[in-house]
């Protein structure tokens, strides 16, 4: 409680019984239950009467925000009329709780003193926690808390902002608006997208927005960021209503344009030069995804719009997991939510459903997923591949909430959260890069390519990889360096151009590769990946395409598992720019070779500038084409069972004989007669005294009745 006179010494409560039209006088929804009679009783009890310090607590800049190696300053004030008992105490976390910097703060009994300033010690990158606790004698008295980040150097090397990614912006005080500056200045985000509240639809007067609202726009203007305006609905006292009270922006818009027309004409006219799109609902409200009555108004509005724009552009939403046809695909751009049930990996397969249209017309907004229900490390991960997913599907622009709040009064002072981190980083390394396709660096890690005019950056990851991180040596170029999500400059490329790259499952980004060069490597591949167990010499064709801007030459050698035969194991090459490369070539397998994931290597050396020489990993599978074989083995009470399931999918009908042979076991046979096309069988064998087969290795297999298919895979018992 803030009394109107902090000299008084008595504080007077008053308690009010009253009916609900008292202390709520609407709207209210359809059919709503106001009983009017009140009986009731109350009594005061227990009460512990406190007199606080006035206690501050911010950074000393534009906002909590600082930069690894330069001072972090805090300004705090503890105010009382006496001080009398009282103490204060300033304690830093990090992200894992664990306390960092402690220091106590003096009391201030003189009105309007100056605020005391700490400066922090140098922390590492990351988010921390500032609080401010107030004691009296050893009892608790207040604590008011501040989140802060300190963050790595710029990664956007001095660019301008002009990115695809972009912010959406939540509603904010008259001090929010200015302090979402602090923020972008740090993000190199080339869009920002503005709510217009509906609360300020009501009567023209009120939609008359504060002065700091402009003024933050014009700073977005001046800064060369793109601003985007969300209509949303309004609060009015027709009917009918939603269960907040507020009529949804489809109805509005679909009455009579007089009675809308004058609030939106408004805002139309006031920020048509700085808005240069206006979106109609917010990102992640479905309601328009289920209504037709869209597409019918969207003409009408451009013909009203029109009136104060001189070339309106409207954008529509949508949800990824609905079909969109190209019919409802009617807004200049389309903002297609990607819902935070959808796994990162299918976003690009999901996006290729949306009608072909223009490049760019289509924005993506990303739902992250939300805080508190997942560990911070896997959230962290999952809000980076979501960042990186979108921006590979070519999206015009990838929109994303605010990753900071709003300071909301004593006793939270807001602050940024770990996605603002990883937002920078990404924002800084790729938003204005586009994805130009992906590159193996070994048997299970990857990496997608981004280029920036000429300068690549990829994006690695390893889903295989232990907790720990595998150290992945690679070719990258001499200007290379491995910066991880929080935007830590973790190593960088040796003379000779080879990188260490610590891999694993978490995305890290190697900044500086020379992008053409990462482009032949990833193109390099076998025309088939399938090598057939039923057939003897096998011809495949070895390819790859020159993306450099000028000829290459080089030498390929192929190295294949033992007792495999490959031939000719060299291939010399010189290929002009744009040019493929296509060399044929002879695999021979052992006849006794299992089944399953094999890898052949290609060792790349090029006649160029300090001859890279690299590996590149071709990942193969030994197999029947046209039969699918799938076995598992379980355990039930002291009896090992093996399952051996076939899919016939030739167009002939196939018979087989299945067995097992164990260690120091006889031979068990199946006989599989007369699979169909498209036919499905499960066989069963059974191992009694599983407990001895533990450790051991199983070979599992088939042979064609009356024909050359065979298949054999060895299965290790857990």
């Amino acid at each position: 409680l803030a009394p109107d006179d902090p000299t008084a010494r008595l504080l007077g409560l008053t308690l009010w019984i009253t009916q609900e039209s008292v202390w709520s006088p609407g709207p209210h929804t359809p059919r709503t239950f106001s009983p009017v009679d009140v009986a009731a009783v109350a009594w005061f009890d227990d009460l512990e009467v406190r007199r606080l310090p006035r206690v501050a607590l911010e950074a000393a800049g534009d906002a909590p925000l600082f930069v690894e190696g330069r001072l972090a300053d805090l300004l705090l004030t503890v105010e009382d009329a006496d001080g009398f008992n009282l103490s204060a105490e300033l304690t830093v976390h990090d992200a894992n709780r664990r306390l960092v910097f402690r220091q106590p703060v003096p009391i201030h009994t003189a009105k309007g003193a100056a605020p005391h300033r700490v400066t922090l010690p140098a922390l590492p990158v990351g988010i921390y926690q500032a609080g401010l606790s107030v004691l009296a004698q050893t009892k608790p008295l207040s604590r008011t808390t501040l989140d802060l980040a300190v963050l790595g150097p710029p990664l956007a090397d001095g660019r301008p902002p002009g990115g695809r990614l972009g912010v959406i912006l939540r509603e904010a005080s008259r001090q929010g608006w200015l302090l979402n500056t602090g923020y972008l200045k740090e993000l190199a985000v080339g869009y920002v997208k503005v709510p217009l509240r509906g609360d300020d639809w009501t009567t023209p007067a009120a939609a008359t927005l504060d002065q700091p609202f402009d003024e933050f726009l014009d700073w977005l203007t001046r800064n060369r960021v793109t601003v985007v305006a969300e209509l949303r609905e309004p609060t009015f006292l027709g009917t009918p209503v939603d269960t907040r009270g507020r009529r949804p922006l489809i109805d509005v818009l679909g009455d009579e344009p007089s009675s809308w027309l004058p609030y939106v004409g408004y805002f139309l006219s006031r920020y048509a030069d700085v808005v240069s799109g206006w979106q109609l609902g917010a990102d992640g409200d479905t309601a328009a995804v289920w209504d037709d009555r869209l597409p019918g108004l969207l003409p009408g509005l451009r013909r009203r719009f029109g009136a104060f724009l001189f070339d309106p552009r409207l954008i529509t939403t949508w949800s990824i997991e609905h079909q969109l046809s190209s019919a409802r695909a009617t807004g200049d751009q389309v903002c297609v939510r990607l819902p935070n049930t959808l796994a990162p990996d299918c976003i690009h397969e999901y996006w290729q459903s949306l009608p072909p249209d223009e490049r760019g017309r289509y924005w993506a907004y990303v739902e992250p997923l939300p805080e508190g229900r997942y560990p911070a490390t896997a959230r962290a991960a999952d809000y980076a591949f979501r960042l990186v997913a979108a921006l590979r599907t070519g999206a015009g622009n990838v929109f994303v909430p605010q990753p900071w709040n709003q300071p909301a009064g004593f006793p939270c002072g807001g602050g940024p959260t770990e996605d603002f981190l990883i937002l920078r980083t990404v924002a800084g390394l790729l938003g204005d890069a586009r994805w130009v396709g992906a590159v193996r660096l070994d048997a299970t890690a990857t990496a997608d390519i981004f280029d920036r005019g000429g300068s690549g950056v990829l994006v690695v990851r390893d889903e295989s990889s232990p907790a720990t991180p595998r150290m992945v040596s690679t070719y990258v170029g001499q200007a290379a360096r491995v910066i991880d999500l929080h935007g830590n400059l973790l190593s960088a490329a040796g003379p000779g151009g080879l990188l260490e790259v610590p891999v694993s499952a978490e995305p890290l980004f190697v900044d500086g590769v020379q992008s053409w060069l990462m482009r032949v490597r990833g193109s390099v591949r076998l025309e088939s990946d399938i090598i057939d167990t039923a057939r003897g010499p096998q011809t495949r064709v070895l390819k790859f395409t020159n993306h450099a801007g000028a000829p290459v030459s080089g030498t390929l050698h192929l190295a294949v598992p033992r007792f495999w035969e490959v031939k000719p194991q060299f291939f010399p090459f010189h290929l002009q720019p744009g040019a493929s490369f296509q060399g044929p070539l002879t695999i021979r397998v052992p006849a006794n070779e299992s089944a399953g994931d094999k890898l052949v290597q290609v060792r790349m050396a090029l006649d160029t500038a300090h001859s890279p020489i690299f590996d590149i990993p071709l990942p193969v599978k030994l197999a029947l084409p046209d039969v699918e074989v799938a076995t598992a083995a379980l355990t039930v009470d002291d009896t090992l069972v093996v399952r051996q399931r076939l899919t016939n999918r030739s167009p002939e009908m196939l018979s087989f004989d299945g067995f097992v042979l164990a260690p120091g076991r006889p031979r068990i046979s199946r006989s599989i007669p007369n699979l169909s096309p498209g036919q499905t069988v499960t066989k069963e064998y059974y191992l009694p005294r599983a407990g001895e087969l533990i450790g051991k290795a199983l070979r599992v297999g088939l042979y064609q009745v009356r024909g050359n298919r065979h298949h054999s895979e060895m299965l290790l018992v857990h």
